[in-house]
């Protein structure tokens, strides 16, 4: 099989490591879209990952949120690259944003349901993970 060397989101550059989730403006366009928050600020760099998702925030369940969203980003990123390698369709940012969206709203809301204590019931809805989701990710 031949792999184009150029990016297959944004066709601006060779693909690397460091411009398919840093410099391609499609990865930019999906990830800054989640980090509109004036206390979050996303890493700029593949090498500063590490740092960042130890340091994102000081909010444990925002922090937990990051890794989350890190995943799913690459994730979809990543099909959508080999959807277009390999079937030559593509998808819109918007698209690849709302999917992202949907994927971070199912896998919350499944930790949202663990047991909760009785005396944690007055609180529970006010820290879940999904109310800490639209709180900071998607307002």
């Amino acid at each position: 099989m031949i792999v184009p060397s150029s990016c297959l989101l944004c066709d601006r550059a060779n693909e690397s490591r460091s411009h398919l989730f840093f410099d391609c403006l499609v990865y930019a366009e999906v990830w800054t879209s989640f980090f509109t928050h004036p206390t979050l600020h996303p890493p700029h760099s593949f090498d500063g990952i590490l740092t960042w998702v130890l340091t994102a925030s000081p909010h444990p369940k925002v922090k937990f949120i990051c890794k989350l969203l890190l995943q799913a980003v690459c994730y979809v990123l990543w099909r959508e690259r080999n959807l277009r390698l390999h079937n030559s369709t593509s998808r819109s940012a918007h698209l690849l944003i709302k999917e992202i969206q949907v994927i971070m709203k199912a896998k919350l809301i499944g930790m949202d349901r663990r047991p909760v204590q009785p005396t944690q019931r007055s609180q529970s809805f006010q820290e879940s993970h999904l109310v800490t989701w639209f709180t900071y990710f998607q307002p």
